[in-house]
This record gives C-alpha cells, structure tokens and sequence, in this order.
C-alpha cells in the first residue's frame, strides 16, 4: 500500500459526506509533511536566531582606554546644544559595541549550519514526496483528482515555505559571521540559542 492510498481514509473513517471533506482536506494539507519540521514550527526556530543575532548586535560594553579608565569623549555634543559651549566639553562614552570572540562566533555558525542541514534536508525530502506523488498518480487505476491536486498544492507551498526560511537562516548566519571580533580569543562559547526541538 502506497502513502498515497489514505485518500480513501475519509470513506473509511467519515458517516457523512460533510466529514468525509473534512476528513479529505486534513490530509491533503499533511501528507508528506513532517509535523518535526513543519513551517510554523521552523519559523519559531528560526525567529529564535534573528532574536538573538539582534540582542548581540545591539549589546554594549564599557569602553575602557589602554589604561583601564573609562574612555573620555565627545559623542554627546551633537545631542547637546547650548549658548555656554558646554557641548565641546569632554564627557564619558561609558560604552561602546560588543565585540566577540572567534569561539563564540563558531559556536553560533555551527548551530545554525546545523539548522541549515535539516533544512536542506527536509526540502529534498519534500521535492521527492511531490516526484512519489507524481508517480503514483501516473500508475493509478481510480483516485480522487481534487485530493490529489490539494495534496501536491500543500506539499508545494510547505516547500516554498521551507525555502524562504532557509533563505532566512542563511542571512541569521551570515550575520552572526559579520558581528564584531575581539583582538584576542577569550575562548568563551555562548549557550546555544534555546529553541523547540526539532526532532530527527
């Protein structure tokens, strides 16, 4: 018995013909789909590492000289605006942008090249679903057109979904890449970015 058999589930499982198309459209829309990495749940996944990549972007630190001091500077005279000059004064930056260490940066590059894995993945496993279905379609004797047609819309619209996220995990990445280095390596290695498992 073919996946693609279950769309006579709905005669077997519906007492009328309202339940039945119900029944019918559930599984059209999750055929070949994995429920692991379904599109909603991919985009929380990947909404988590866009959260993060902002939150280390935006990060500061305190701005030390070579002498340990607190840096001195002007950066607030353009705010600053009267008749006494009091805006050319020197005043505490008190921070400047984070900067990141090498290890850091690899351990988010390795979680999202993971992500980035599954994802690929799971969309070669798709396209195969739509080349199965295509195929079953091809050698069948009697099968319901309108399911076969909403079956094939869904699994082309999860993969077109899934593309967009990867696109999205994609620049996640190059991004984390892109953050500010350290002159030196610390060595330290962040806590993955917390997100829902993914499954297998």
């Amino acid at each position: 018995m073919a996946l693609w058999d279950l769309w006579l589930l709905p005669w077997c499982t519906a007492p009328d013909a309202a339940r039945q198309a119900s029944v019918s459209d559930w599984l059209a829309a999750r055929l070949g789909v994995r429920e692991a990495l379904s599109p909603p749940r991919l985009t929380r996944v990947v909404e988590a590492f866009e959260a993060q990549l902002e939150a280390e972007r935006q990060a500061n630190d305190l701005d030390y000289d070579e002498q340990g001091r607190l840096r001195l500077g002007a950066d607030l005279a353009a705010e600053v605006g009267d008749a006494k000059g009091g805006a050319s004064a020197p005043r505490l930056a008190y921070t400047r942008r984070r900067r990141y260490g090498d290890a850091h940066v690899a351990a988010r590059l390795a979680q999202l090249d993971d992500l980035l894995r599954r994802v690929d993945t799971y969309a070669a496993e798709l396209s195969a679903r739509r080349d199965d279905l295509a195929a079953f379609l091809a050698q069948a004797v009697w099968v319901d057109a309108g399911f076969a047609v909403r079956a094939d819309d869904a699994l082309r619209a999860t993969v077109d979904a899934v593309r967009a996220l990867r696109g999205r995990a994609r620049r996640a990445r190059d991004g984390f890449e892109a953050l500010p280095r350290l002159p030196r390596d610390p060595g330290s290695i962040p806590e993955p970015v917390a997100h829902e498992p993914l499954g297998t």
